[in-house]
């Protein structure tokens, strides 16, 4: 009997086809055969990881859909609240509809700096990237407390030290207001590459821009149904359709 040939691997072990066969293989074992091969390299390994985050992340990545609904509910509620109060009072808004906006003003910064602490992002490749998206949420919370301490406390100084007339110091606090969340809204499209999120920063603006051209009255209603309920149509629309951001991806520069 003449010399077998025999031949091995890259880890120096006999080849699949010199070892004794009892039957052909089943396509199951070489679909696992396949598997550990390509596992093998690190690399390959390594890129399967990502493609399978990046996968599961378009299904659960919704991060930004709490902050909508939260200052959804929160400008809906409290201008429209204002709004009728407003109306009903022959245009003085009444004392008590101030106390319900800034009372649901102050508890929507709040949950927004939970939500940003709280909100990480579900399945990430590394436990470095958990904790940088981490610092992130907090850091995007954080500055929307900022934000609003900061911004609207500023200004009511503005407006009593120049003494202001009520109309006026109605209006410029409707712009201000709605002008911060448009402009935290394009900073979260920017970091977390979600072109719906600049879309309604974007609208906020516009919005920002109306506001002198109306009334008192008009400018709460436009604030409730036109901010507060676009605000609630994309945390809806995020709810029900997780896989948004795969939509928007390449028009974002996602791959």
């Amino acid at each position: 009997m003449g010399q077998q040939q025999r031949t091995h691997n890259r880890l120096g072990e006999p080849s699949a086809q010199d070892s004794p066969q009892i039957g052909v293989p089943t396509n199951t074992q070489t679909a696992a055969a396949l598997d550990s091969e390509s596992l093998s390299d690190p690399h390959e390994a390594l890129r399967l990881i990502e493609h399978q985050s990046r996968r599961i992340g378009r299904m659960f990545n919704v991060f930004h859909w709490k902050f909508c609904l939260v200052w959804g509910l929160s400008w809906l509620v409290g201008y429209g609240v204002l709004g009728f109060a407003t109306k009903a009072a022959d245009g003085a808004t009444p004392w008590w509809a101030w106390c319900v906006a800034a009372a649901l003003l102050v508890a929507s910064v709040a949950l927004s700096v939970v939500i940003g602490i709280r909100g990480v992002p579900g399945y990430k490749s590394s436990a470095q990237q958990a904790r940088h998206y981490a610092k992130q949420g907090a850091i995007y919370g954080w500055t929307w407390f900022a934000a609003f301490f900061f911004g609207m406390g500023g200004l009511s100084m503005f407006v009593n030290r120049f003494a202001l007339a009520d109309e006026a110091t109605t209006i410029l606090y409707n712009m201000i207001s709605i002008l911060l969340v448009g402009v935290l809204y394009m900073i979260g499209g920017a970091l977390w590459n979600d072109l719906s999120q600049l879309i309604i920063g974007v609208w906020m603006i516009v919005i920002a821009f109306v506001l002198p051209m109306l009334g008192v009255i008009a400018g709460f209603f436009v604030m409730a149904f036109l901010g507060g309920g676009a605000m609630l149509l994309l945390a809806l629309w995020a709810v029900t359709l997780g896989s948004r951001n795969a939509s928007f991806a390449p028009l974002m520069g996602r791959r």
